[in-house]
């Protein structure tokens, strides 16, 4: 029986179904669901905490708004219903700002969140705006040499870039760039998609020879470190066929967007 299982059968005989450590075995049975990409499963368990955590805490509770974030975050992986997505989303950082505060980093984890999914639905302008209130308050409590923070500065680089605002997203992505090279290391899955995002700009741009080093190099890294069903090399191989068909190398064009071809259809389905 696994771990969860035994802590949840414990639990239940000593607390009840209606308890606070109840909810709390439903919400971490669901975090475990959500790393295995387990997402109808998870959004049950979330589904149950929060349930749990309304009636036994209340609504203004800090764990309460943990179940509806999460639950958030399930819709938004799901794919099938943004508008639920952002409703719990915003119940989340409403509860999170009366209950954490303003420069909490679970508060800027919701408007992060937030960012995110407007940047999926195309409305970059609240994206923009949700990142960086999340980066100010990264910067604060985390300092400028941290992944998390980075993360932010790597988030408003893809707004930018969404916007056709180049310089801009340059900057962004090259701090962010800069900071992973400090905290994780050149030879990381983090640093080989950094590069991979700052080369889509100097695409953009025209600048082919300058994305062209940045597009192997990303690509050399991940195939030492045998990530080469990883999303980003993924990624690498199709914006090295783009790069190679602008620049009229179509064989090498061809080869590289059938490998993004065959590993989208390996990954994907």
């Amino acid at each position: 029986m696994a771990v969860h299982a035994v802590a949840e059968k414990l639990v239940l005989e000593k607390f009840g179904r209606e308890s606070e450590m109840y909810g709390k075995i439903c919400f971490n049975h669901g975090m475990i669901l959500l790393s295995k990409s387990d997402y109808p499963a998870a959004e049950k368990r979330y589904a149950e905490s929060r349930a749990i955590r309304e009636k036994v805490l209340g609504k203004e509770h800090a764990d309460y708004a943990s179940s509806l974030h999460y639950l958030g975050a399930i819709y938004y992986l799901m794919g099938n219903n943004y508008d639920k997505a952002e409703q719990y989303y915003l119940q989340a950082k409403i509860i999170r700002e009366k209950t954490l505060g303003k420069e909490d980093i679970e508060y800027a984890a919701t408007l992060n969140a937030l960012g995110n999914l407007y940047h999926f639905t195309w409305n970059d302008k609240l994206a923009e705006e949700h990142y960086y209130e999340a980066m100010v308050i990264r910067e604060k409590k985390l300092g400028k040499e941290n992944i998390i923070y980075s993360g932010s500065l790597n988030n408003l680089g893809n707004v930018y870039a969404a916007m056709g605002r180049y310089d801009k997203a340059e900057s962004f992505y090259q701090a962010n760039i800069s900071i992973i090279e400090k905290t994780k290391g050149k030879h990381t899955v983090w640093y080989a998609g950094g590069i991979l995002n700052l080369s889509g700009i100097y695409l953009a741009m025209k600048d082919y020879d300058k994305a062209e080093l940045l597009l192997l190099e990303s690509k050399n890294i991940l195939e030492d470190l045998l990530h080469t069903e990883h999303p980003n090399y993924m990624s690498c191989m199709a914006t090295l066929g783009i790069l190679y068909f602008k620049t009229s190398k179509y064989d090498l064009s061809e080869t590289y967007l059938l490998k993004a071809k065959s590993i989208r259809g390996k990954v994907l389905g």
